[in-house]
């Protein structure tokens, strides 16, 4: 069974749950101040994104 670990932070009003995320989409996300679209962090052919369905 695999075991995962939540970080979090909390107080009387708030929840923060941290998230963590592959080398390649935290540092693009850090540097933009954003989660860019996937075709900016994962370039794909035209035919994957119709399959897809965001051409």
């Amino acid at each position: 069974m695999k075991q995962y670990e939540i970080r979090a932070d909390y107080d009387r009003d708030t929840i923060v749950v941290y998230q963590v995320y592959r080398e390649e989409i935290g540092k693009p996300a850090v540097k933009n101040k954003k989660f860019l679209p996937i075709e900016k962090v994962y370039p794909v052919s035209d035919e994957i994104m119709k399959r897809l369905g965001m051409d």
